[in-house]
């Protein structure tokens, strides 16, 4: 609707709806992020799916994270868009768990790594496995196929 004023979220002061930069400064147990806004407003978010508050949470420990809440129209809930971490979140590390029912990893290599031991694939088609032992099993048929084998 042309010349239409937008009309403010609930007791926000933002238009509705709206992008709002901010910045997180705790992660509830139930996922909810405390965040201020950059007009010094304390507001709840809900904490979207691609957001992981375990990583979240592990970067509030070192400094706050910079974001940007959307404040949907009609609604009294902000929901936390992006975050921005800053070079001191950098070396923040999480555990991550994936549930697919297919993963797919692309690109001119992929490497998989941890400690001395290391998988690598690249466009090739080379695929090396190395490390201090290596176990294979198979309770089936093992087959080794070639174009020659070397065994030590």
């Amino acid at each position: 609707m042309r010349g239409a004023r937008p009309r403010k979220a609930e007791g926000w002061g933002v238009p509705a709806p709206a992008v709002v930069e901010a910045t997180v400064t705790e992660v509830q147990a139930d996922g909810v992020v405390r965040v201020t806004t950059s007009a010094g407003e304390r507001l709840s978010a809900r904490c979207p799916q691609h957001v992981d508050p375990a990583w979240l949470r592990a970067a509030l420990q070192i400094a706050p994270v910079e974001g940007a809440i959307v404040v949907p129209e009609g609604s009294r809930r902000a929901i936390l868009w992006a975050v921005f971490p800053g070079p001191e979140h950098k070396d923040v590390r999480v555990e991550l768990h994936l549930r697919a029912t297919q993963i797919v990893l692309e690109g001119h290599s992929v490497e998989l790594r941890t400690g001395k031991a290391k998988i690598a694939l690249d466009t090739e088609g080379v695929v090396q496995i190395r490390g201090k032992q290596v176990h294979s099993r198979a309770a089936g048929v093992y087959k080794i196929r070639g174009g020659i084998i070397y065994l030590n």
